[in-house]
């Protein structure tokens, strides 16, 4: 799984979750070794505080997995 999925099913369950941006640098750089990435699948420093904001930066994400929108109606089954 990238990183990317991996924010973004944090985030779909909860929505709170915030890795600080020394521990998201680590995660980038451990995702690059392992999967032989020359650039990590998320490219912020850090990621949005905002409800809104964290949805909207994950919305592709939490769109194909059936997670809430921006007024957290849940989409899908």
């Amino acid at each position: 799984m990238s990183l990317r999925a991996g924010l973004a099913l944090i985030i779909r369950k909860r929505e709170q979750a915030y890795p600080n941006p020394g521990f998201l640098e680590q995660l980038k750089e451990m995702e690059m070794e392992l999967f032989g990435l020359e650039a990590a699948t998320i490219s912020v420093a850090k990621l949005p505080l905002s409800r809104a904001e964290k949805l909207k930066f994950f919305r592709e994400d939490i769109e194909s997995s059936g997670g809430p929108d921006e007024r957290g109606n849940h989409r899908g089954p």
